[in-house]
């Protein structure tokens, strides 16, 4: 069974095993709000990820259907802030056993999920081109 669990400026998912009564973390998605320049407010990812063996089961949409909720709770935020900003790149779990995805994958993930390209042309091949949602 997976559960999500708020944690400041981010969303946990855990898998629960009932027999061994053990949470194993599975995927979270970690936010900051930036307002360095009072007309540029947005919000960044910058560490969203799921666990390889629980991939492709709607771990990722939860998360970040559930981020988009925890944000809307945020009154301050939600008046100033009208976009996220997120610049993918593919990186291994802690223990470096995961399969790194191809960039091109991870940016269809992310289109998938509404985001769009803030540039034309760029190279999906290549990591960190800034991408947005509009909240």
């Amino acid at each position: 069974m997976i559960i999500y669990k708020n944690v400041d400026y981010g969303i946990n998912a855990y898998r629960i095993s009932l027999f061994k009564l053990k949470f194993e973390c599975v995927g979270e998605i970690i936010w900051r709000p930036f307002d360095l320049v009072p007309s540029e407010c947005h919000l960044e990812i910058f560490r969203f990820h799921v666990v390889e063996e629980y991939r492709e089961q709607g771990i990722g949409r939860k998360l970040m259907n559930k981020f988009i909720k925890q944000f809307s709770k945020h009154k301050r935020l939600n008046e100033n802030y009208s976009y996220v900003l997120v610049q993918p790149q593919s990186f291994r779990d802690e223990d470096e056993t995961e399969k790194v995805l191809e960039m091109e994958n991870l940016y269809e993930i992310y289109e998938k999920l509404g985001f769009y390209f803030k540039e034309e042309n760029i190279d999906r091949t290549k990591p960190l081109h800034k991408m947005q949602y509009d909240l």
